[in-house]
């Protein structure tokens, strides 16, 4: 089974990464109704890559990590386990899939759709999720190079932000979970190009078996 995950982000912070095992994590966030002391998001997706190595390994970690704020946490796995973890300072809610997972900016779940921003469609948060909802329903298959374009709005709007909005993409990543192999685009996917990520010395080796 070949496993990807694509992460489009508009903040600067930690919020996706890939680690050794094929474990990878992003994080999309929402303005949260309710702060509680706890750790927040950038630092679970830290602890995450250097604690777990699969998915389910992550879902019970986090688990016991006092939530400080409101994300989602997509989650995947070299052997195709796939989750999202909708997270509060309250609640906490994990969806699974077999076929494909996906997180913008809301929640979905029923009974975490009350923790929502209260701006419907914030920041096209609904736009983005179906333009990738609707072009996996009718691709049965999806391949690296396609993860590109589709988070890079080739499929439909995800990252064409109009300046007076004063928000945009500035990076966003494609990891293949099988190889490590993984790709960065440094600016809003829409405009930039992706380039191979030499940052990380285990990924450099397995880039240079390909």
């Amino acid at each position: 089974m070949l496993t990807f995950l694509a992460h489009s982000t508009a903040m600067i912070s930690l919020e996706d990464g890939i680690n050794e095992y094929g474990l990878s994590i992003a994080l999309t966030f929402l303005l949260s109704k309710k702060i509680k002391p706890g750790i927040n998001g950038g630092f679970i997706v830290r602890k995450v890559l250097e604690e777990c190595k699969t998915t389910d390994e992550a879902i019970e970690l986090i688990k016991t990590i006092p939530i400080s704020s409101s994300h989602n946490l997509v989650i995947a796995d070299k052997n195709g386990k796939m989750a999202v973890i909708e997270c509060t300072s309250e609640d906490i809610n994990v969806r699974y899939s077999d076929d494909y997972v996906i997180a913008t900016n809301h929640f979905i779940s029923n009974n975490m759709i009350k923790y929502n921003n209260k701006e419907d469609n914030w920041y096209y948060t609904n736009d983005r999720y179906n333009t990738i909802d609707n072009y996996l329903k009718n691709n049965a298959t999806i391949d690296f190079d396609k993860c590109k374009e589709l988070i890079s709005g080739k499929y439909g709007f995800i990252c064409q932000f109009e300046k007076k909005l004063h928000f945009d993409t500035i990076w966003s990543a494609v990891y293949d979970l099988n190889t490590l192999y993984n790709e960065i685009c440094e600016g809003n996917p829409n405009k930039s190009k992706y380039k191979f990520d030499n940052r990380l010395e285990w990924g450099l080796k397995q880039n240079n078996k390909q």
